[in-house]
């Protein structure tokens, strides 16, 4: 495939551009529109087909103002249908329902979606300083879910950016999709970002007069996250190891990979995109268009999941003379279970726990405020 530019002119996003997400009209207003290319042709044909007399020759000033009104006030729909009841009885013509006000009238779900741009993002982060050695920008992507409230199950689930090698190194917003849960379409999600990477992957983008590729380093995740972008089976699956091709095996209700490396097939980037282990895939992945992206080592290891919740859990259970959470249904006689005495040696005495505690609650008083996490007590 040829390599073509893209040129941003020095009028083109220029800083004041900047994307971020505040707590302005704007942004509420632009957040209740919902995710419109859901919608197939004939979900749109048939929003055309229900529009009345109450949806066509609205007076647009009015109908902004009102708008603008119940954003800035955070009036409830209730009050905002009083406004417009009583504008009716003075006898403007407008519509009697906030929701059409509000722009929400074809809202089929609790789903929203905005996408800022990747180009933008990179183009600002460009102009703040790239030093002169830099050709290739080395770009990584995070893609996450974060809960809003604690009384719901609302949340974000933002696709972020964060330029390795130029002096702003802070992420930028992509794109920002608000719902119940992990968008429901994972292709439809993606699209608008990956239509941009594919054109930035096949062409230089010349940017106030120096030219740079942009490279697609990593794509950063949890392990869920990373399963549901990968379309792949869970961590917890029989085939969900991200790196080799064996069939894990249940102990104590958990899945292992117990064969070393050395005897067992390694996956790899071209072994992903042909799905040579068909148990690992429950569907293609969007990210297979970006041809330069490495599908297997692209996708980081998730420390969190696989250390902290994993292997240390596992050892804290052990020192702390626990089996499993998840006990087995049936006893199961074993050299192991029959001379539990031989475990004592590795348990840590209350003594040595209370040490532990007493140096966490130390070290929590002194950590960055990055950390939201401060430490947990072993009792």
């Amino acid at each position: 495939m040829g390599h073509g530019r893209l040129i941003i002119a020095e009028t083109d996003y220029m800083e004041h551009d900047d994307l971020s997400i505040a707590s302005s009209s704007s942004t509420a207003s632009s957040l209740v529109r919902p995710f419109d290319h859901f919608l197939s042709e004939d979900d749109s044909a048939n929003d055309v087909n229900d529009m009345t007399i109450d949806d066509v020759d609205i007076p647009e000033s009015l109908k902004t103002k009102v708008a603008k009104l119940a954003i800035t006030h955070r009036l409830t729909h209730a009050a905002v249908n009083g406004i417009l009841g009583l504008l009716r009885d003075l006898g403007h013509d407008i519509n009697k329902d906030a929701r059409t006000i509000l722009g929400t009238t074809r809202e089929v779900s609790d789903e929203h979606f905005e996408h800022f741009g990747l180009l933008k993002g990179l183009v600002i982060k460009i102009r703040k300083g790239v030093p002169q050695n830099v050709h290739e920008l080395q770009l990584q992507i995070n893609i996450d879910g974060v809960p809003l409230y604690n009384s719901s199950r609302i949340q974000f689930w933002p696709i972020l950016g964060r330029l390795i090698n130029v002096k702003d190194k802070r992420p930028f917003v992509i794109s920002v999709y608000c719902g119940t849960g992990k968008p429901p379409n994972v292709d439809e999600y993606l699209k608008p970002f990956l239509d941009e990477m594919s054109l930035l992957d096949t062409r230089s983008l010349d940017v106030d007069g120096r030219s740079f590729r942009v490279k697609l380093k990593a794509i950063i995740c949890d392990a869920p996250a990373r399963s549901y972008v990968k379309q792949t089976i869970s961590h917890g699956g029989f085939y969900g190891c991200d790196r080799c091709e064996q069939k894990g095996l249940k102990v104590g209700g958990s899945p292992t990979f117990p064969k070393l490396i050395n005897e067992v097939t390694l996956r790899n980037g071209f072994s992903f995109r042909q799905k040579r282990n068909k148990q690992h895939h429950k569907g293609s992945s969007p990210f297979i268009k970006i041809e330069s992206l490495d599908m297997n080592f692209g996708f980081p290891l998730d420390y969190m999941h696989l250390i902290c919740l994993g292997v240390m859990k596992r050892l804290l259970l052990l020192w702390r003379g626990e089996e499993t959470l998840k006990k087995p249904t049936k006893f199961r006689k074993t050299k192991r279970t029959a001379n539990k005495s031989l475990d004592l040696a590795h348990r840590l005495t209350f003594e040595s726990q209370q040490e532990i505690n007493r140096r966490i609650f130390i070290c929590s008083k002194d950590f960055p405020i990055e950390f939201n996490r401060k430490g947990k007590r072993l009792l």
